[in-house]
């Protein structure tokens, strides 16, 4: 019996020939989203009346807050998308539960080299689960008493601005400022900045912003507008709820004409290669 090679032999040629094709396809897709993620990437998450804000760039990750305790879904997706597998900073501007909520969630799941937060401390459940959390992972949080950096190198870099005083009536006063400067443009988190919070920060920083984060969430306070005019910001982030937020600053930054994004609306990635700007939402 005769057996036929060329049937046999084409029919594996043109698998794999499909197989080439379907490679090739994928390294080129890798590539390009390789090619997209080089930069910097700020996320800000959706999690409703809180906070949680991702800053990546190629060898970085660094997650600013961590929302309520309801929120660690919400941040792991987030995570997980941007192919985070650990932090190498977990800052915590203060220790209101929403900021620190899911701060026992990532401690557990996810490998975090440092933490930074301001040093004081509040009787809640949050703040008592947190310490249990940071025993558990045995880290010692950095409590920063004075300006630092962390290089992004290039010239690129993450500057922090601690509060001045020991001590506040307002927790919120307590917030740490968070400026990162990338290229031709410049974040600024402020976290939940209360009046007497506000004013410092004016004192404290120089110069225009690309984006400011409006502190608290949306709540409006008059030292708010000058906080704006001093960083005159291209573009504003709120990170709240629909239902929390407040018509005074919606006027405010109409008045402005600052175009603002709204993380009720979803999640808002800000992406830069240090000259163009790319915004989704």
């Amino acid at each position: 019996m005769e057996v036929s090679v060329k049937k046999k032999v084409w029919p594996i040629l043109m698998v794999l020939s499909i197989v080439l094709v379907l490679v090739s396809l994928l390294w080129r897709s890798t590539a390009k989203l390789a090619e997209e993620n080089i930069g910097l990437n700020v996320v800000f998450i959706d999690v409703g009346k809180a906070d949680s804000i991702l800053v990546q760039t190629a060898d970085f990750n660094m997650l600013v807050d961590t929302g309520t305790s309801e929120d660690a879904q919400a941040i792991r997706r987030i995570l997980n998308q941007n192919n985070v597998e650990k932090l190498d900073y977990l800052v915590l501007t203060h220790l209101d539960k929403d900021h620190i909520g899911s701060t026992p969630y990532i401690l557990e799941n996810y490998e975090v080299k440092h933490i930074i937060q301001p040093e004081y401390e509040k009787d809640s459940e949050e703040h008592t689960a947190y310490l249990e959390a940071l025993t558990k992972a045995g880290i010692e949080p950095v409590y920063l008493k004075q300006e630092g950096d962390i290089e992004l190198g290039d010239g690129n870099r993450i500057h922090f601005y601690p509060p001045k005083k020991d001590s506040y009536e307002q927790s919120n006063d307590y917030s740490l400022v968070t400026s990162i400067t990338y290229g031709d443009h410049s974040f600024l988190l402020t976290g939940d900045a209360e009046k007497e919070r506000m004013e410092e920060i004016v004192e404290q920083i120089s110069g225009a912003y690309t984006v400011v984060k409006i502190p608290h969430h949306g709540d409006y306070k008059k030292m708010l507008e000058e906080v704006l005019e001093k960083t005159s910001p291209e573009y504003c982030i709120v990170s709240t709820s629909e239902d929390n937020l407040e018509e005074k600053l919606t006027e405010c930054l109409d008045n402005l004409a600052i175009p603002s994004y709204y993380t009720f609306n979803g999640t808002v990635i800000m992406r830069t290669d240090g000259k163009e700007l790319t915004i989704i939402q």
